[in-house]
């Protein structure tokens, strides 16, 4: 399988650096560098990678700001010379995070987990088609739950796990990424970041608030956040669903 890649670094030498690393390797046919949040915005609305490579701290803010922009299903390698970012690194659902300076050996290895990633990659076998009336299995290390399809108010995924959160209030951690559910789940569930799928069908409402689209789901306490990137198709799978 052969990427296009997206650099973002605002540093010259690091930028040029990176992108001679992986135009040399055999699963990369492009790559595309921008050296600032503001150019890879503009950049990613008018394409979208198959992988991104992203500096975290910039003159202008860190690279997590762009994140409401990538395509949920784009993959994200995190570029840093710090440590303390590991977790929200993880948190949004990375296929890696490579600290500074970056070797041939490290990139090679953040794209051999991406093609792991791509489709599924979590190890599990693949689910079924679901429906609403569908009962699932969530395996857990000292519990399993069953429950209806329906009873989902939304999934939200972290590397290899995904933290199904059902309608009574009770969360099963389970080894599945969340783009397995996404593929078998109904068309009720839908993308509205890049970890997070929701069941329409549990939302009582969507509401702006500083410029933010909010799905609140019923049972759920806080709503949940929609991406930019995610909000057009959240609207076409609304109009779908709901007419």
């Amino acid at each position: 399988m052969s990427y296009r890649v997206l650099v973002l670094d605002d540093e010259p030498l690091a930028r040029r650096t990176l992108s001679d690393l992986l135009a040399g390797m055999d699963d990369v046919a492009q790559v595309d560098t921008v050296a600032s949040l503001a150019e890879a915005g503009a950049w990613l609305s008018e394409a979208t990678p198959d992988v991104l490579f992203l500096d975290v701290e910039l003159a202008r803010g860190t690279s997590f700001e762009l994140l409401e922009h990538v395509d949920p299903h784009s993959e994200v390698v995190f570029l840093t010379a710090h440590t303390h970012y590991a977790h929200r690194a993880f948190a949004v659902d990375a296929v890696d995070y490579l600290l500074k300076p970056v070797t041939a050996a490290a990139v090679e290895r953040a794209l051999t987990r991406v093609s792991r990633r791509r489709p599924l990659g979590d190890g599990s076998p693949p689910l079924r088609p679901l429906t609403m009336e569908d009962r699932v299995r969530l395996q857990e290390t000292k519990r399993v739950t069953l429950c209806r399809v329906a009873d989902i108010t939304h999934i939200t995924g972290a590397g290899n796990y995904a933290e199904v959160h059902l309608a009574r209030g009770r969360t099963a951690l389970v080894k599945r990424r969340l783009r397995s559910w996404e593929a078998a789940l109904p068309d009720a569930f839908v993308r509205i970041g890049r970890s997070t799928l929701v069941n329409l069908e549990r939302a009582g409402e969507i509401t702006l608030r500083d410029g933010v689209w909010h799905v609140h789901l019923e049972g759920v306490e806080a709503p949940l956040p929609v991406s930019r990137r995610c909000a057009t198709s959240l609207q076409s799978s609304i109009g779908a669903l709901f007419r």
